[in-house]
């Protein structure tokens, strides 16, 4: 018997008015309720589960999530949804979840459970989006994790404009192939959180705001990541835009990466000073100390942008052109086209931002040759060509 289930009949016993409560949060029949904490063979569809837990009983939501997650019957419906919630989330019990799932007697459970672990097993595995054959996709939801698992894999191989003409088809299969609307709803924000950033790479801001507030508008518990990587991206769509709105944006996802538990923060101080170097604005975290290429280049361009060349120049003497990633040479050519006053760096930049696919950060030096007074059809042949 789950926790969950024996703290909610002693909050019943003690207040009758706690099904009421329940009843606003889940919006489920007080008899469907009662059924659930009495009878033990019964489980309920897991968003109204994390409902519940998240309402009642927050400061402990961890513990008795995972102990309601050891306690439910793999054979039951729900497991499926449960599996997804723990791989989407990276809970503690998910590999003994799945394991035990993959020894269910009901066969669906444990097709689904057998292809999640062809997936998750060798976590350092390259899959072949080409060959992905291991496992029997014979359900609906299973071929929509089929396609985002494609997907996945033609992101990791560079395959951008493959995944791009696919895009509006995945989305289509996962909101008419997947029934079942919590794991609909994962499996959206499974395929949002690639595509966001991928449409901010070609410069489709609309679409990368769609997605990213679809990410956060989908009424489900997620890992706080997944919700603070949304709110990112949509400040940093709003670098031409609008200066106050794309820093709120910036300002809130810091926030967030501060009072999570995440490892990383998505480098959000450099987004930030981008914006406000950007808008000729004062930035407020700088790393002159830093060893880091890109915090390098935030110094190099204050100090450019400031009118100080010989310390951005200076500044720019600290990286090695040799070493760098190509969207950090994409940023070194700019900063140095306007440094040295020189074109072909502007021109190199353009080609570096081109090579990765990046139409949106490529409008940087293209703005500087634009008020330098070059021909823009020039530049689109350069782009096209």
């Amino acid at each position: 018997m789950s926790k969950l289930r024996m703290l909610l009949f002693q909050l019943v016993q003690d207040n009758e008015s706690i099904y009421e409560r329940i009843m606003k949060t889940t919006s489920l029949p007080k008899s469907v309720i009662n059924t659930f904490i009495v009878d033990h063979s019964v489980y309920l569809d897991f968003g109204k589960i994390l409902m519940i837990i998240d309402d009642l009983f927050h400061e402990n939501a961890d513990s008795l999530l995972e102990d309601y997650i050891i306690n439910l019957d793999v054979n039951h419906q729900t497991a499926q949804q449960v599996l997804e919630f723990c791989f989407m989330n990276f809970t503690p019990c998910r590999y003994d979840f799945l394991y035990n799932m993959c020894e269910a007697t009901n066969n669906d459970n444990k097709a689904f459970a057998q292809i999640y672990q062809n997936h998750y097993d060798n976590l350092d595995k390259k899959i072949n989006p080409f060959n992905i054959t291991n496992g029997n996709y014979n359900t609906p939801t299973l071929h929509a994790f089929k396609i985002l698992m494609e997907a996945y894999s033609q992101y990791n191989m560079d395959m951008i404009p493959t995944l791009i003409t696919k895009k509006d088809f995945l989305e289509y299969t996962i909101n008419e192939f997947v029934s079942d609307p919590f794991i609909r709803d994962y499996y959206l924000v499974r395929f949002y959180r690639i595509l966001m950033l991928i449409m901010l790479d070609q410069n489709e801001v609309k679409e990368c705001r769609r997605m990213a507030n679809q990410i956060l508008n989908l009424s489900l518990t997620l890992s706080a990541a997944f919700k603070i990587q949304a709110i990112h991206a949509i400040g940093m769509s709003y670098l031409f835009e609008n200066y106050e709105l794309g820093l709120d944006y910036l300002y809130k996802a810091k926030k967030l990466y501060k009072s999570s538990s995440i490892s990383t923060d998505g480098d959000i101080h450099s987004s930030i000073n981008l914006h406000q170097i950007y808008w000729g604005k004062e930035p407020e975290d700088l790393k002159f100390y830093s060893q880091k290429t890109s915090d390098v280049l935030d110094v190099a361009f204050y100090r450019m942008m400031k009118k100080d060349v010989y310390e951005a120049k200076k500044t720019m003497k600290q990286v090695n052109e040799n070493t760098l990633s190509q969207r950090d040479s994409a940023f070194y050519f700019y900063i140095k086209g306007i440094l040295d006053d020189d074109t072909n760096y502007l021109y190199k930049s353009i080609m570096q931002f081109k090579q990765i696919g990046d139409k949106f950060y490529v409008q940087l030096p293209i703005k500087v040759l634009e008020k330098k007074g070059f021909n823009p059809l020039l530049i689109e042949t350069i782009l096209i060509s």
